[in-house]
């Protein structure tokens, strides 16, 4: 009996002992991960005023982050292989919109780039499209509007020929790209989907592109809010309108909708669209099938488009944007600052909890976040 009385003693004591561990931090921010398993812990700065704060033209990154300054891209690609294995990081393979169509092969060199929307997308596809019809990097270094010219590079069918892994069979795609230099180039996940809404949703681009993104997905992103408005009207992103078309919601609701509000149901173009879903998903970085040399960041402005063009022996930079890619007041572009400077800091640290291992895995932070199995005798506090 004193045995017993000692042992439940002693878990009282243990168990009290971890409800102080646990409650001290939960100061910290705390999310469970999809199979409830594990539960990730990271710190968060907000702006002394307690709002999240973009740079002033997202467009235009003028604060880089400090890895963006110092870490090349090279070295980026290695952090990023040892942060992927290191957990064992899993991320959903976007199947809607594969990797075979995302990765362009330059003809001139050995570059392989996969392309990730609101990251210098449309820019490098005008490059790599124009050299698939056989222009040379001299023709383009003498007139780089000729590559401005293209206004979409996105459609696979008019690339020329062997310039995608597509135009092979999958069976020679890792001979392949083991004899190429495969980059990417990301961004900020959270400031990727503001750059998404700010571009495809808020401006007045009236293109054919952009109505059917707006006419298409937009009906299905809307009707979604509507279906999980509890979780809408808890973060207080009730700012949306199905009725109109193309339907109108406000950027608090698109990034709860993007980060907080399950989608699984949802048609696979809509939830897996590159403009929102997840980079690491999208050019599946973390699969060691497809082992990336160069990772740069938007944030470096063009330093890391300049090293990777001076490797290929391209005496050019990026082309300058088509006139049509983004049309915009610029009453509409103060408007659009005070819309971010307003978003909540509550709202903002949950975003940034949904996305801290997708960030870290991408060199945006160096804060390693913490595992802890959970104890089912143990309160998790939240």
């Amino acid at each position: 009996m004193n045995s017993a009385r000692l042992f439940c003693a002693f878990f009282t004591i243990f168990a009290v002992f971890e409800l102080v561990i646990r409650f001290r931090e939960s100061v910290a921010v705390l999310r469970s991960d999809v199979n409830d398993d594990y539960v990730f812990i990271e710190e968060f700065e907000i702006s002394e005023d307690g709002n999240y704060r973009l740079t002033p033209e997202p467009e235009e990154p003028t604060d880089p982050p400090s890895n963006a300054e110092t870490v090349n891209g090279e070295e980026r690609a290695r952090l990023m292989r040892e942060r992927c294995k290191e957990w064992n990081a899993e991320f959903r393979v976007n199947t809607r919109f594969p990797i075979d169509k995302r990765i362009f092969l330059a003809r001139e060199g050995d570059l392989a780039y996969c392309s990730v929307a609101k990251v210098y997308s449309s820019s490098l596809k005008r490059i790599f499209y124009i050299m698939s019809k056989n222009r040379t990097a001299s023709e383009i270094e003498a007139d780089i509007n000729v590559a401005a010219s293209v206004q979409y590079a996105h459609y696979i069918p008019w690339y020329g020929p062997k310039s995608v892994l597509f135009h092979f069979p999958e069976k020679e795609w890792s001979s392949l790209l083991k004899s190429r230099y495969l980059f990417a180039f990301v961004r900020d996940p959270v400031d990727k989907v503001i750059s998404a809404y700010r571009d495809k949703f808020y401006s007045s681009t009236n293109d054919a592109f952009h109505h059917y993104i707006q006419t298409v997905f937009g009906p299905d992103i809307c009707n979604s809010m509507k279906q999980h408005h509890d979780v809408m009207e808890r973060y207080g992103a009730t700012t949306y309108n199905c009725d109109v078309t193309p339907p109108d919601f406000d950027l608090k609701a698109f990034l709860v909708w993007s980060f907080l509000v399950d989608k699984e149901k949802l048609p696979h173009d809509v939830r897996d669209n590159p403009h929102w879903s997840s980079q690491v998903s999208l050019c599946r970085l973390c699969d060691p099938t497809y082992e990336y040399q160069f990772i740069g960041q938007f944030e470096s402005g063009t330093r890391d488009v300049e090293s990777l063009f001076q490797r290929a022996g391209w005496n050019f930079g990026l082309p300058p944007p088509h006139p049509d890619d983004m049309v915009m007041s610029d009453q509409q572009k103060e408007f659009f600052r005070v819309m971010v400077n307003q978003l909540p800091k509550d709202l903002m640290n949950e975003i940034y909890r949904t996305v801290s291992l997708e960030r870290y895995v991408l060199g945006y932070t160096d804060q390693r976040p913490h595992v802890r199995k959970k104890l089912n005798y143990i309160l998790v506090l939240w």
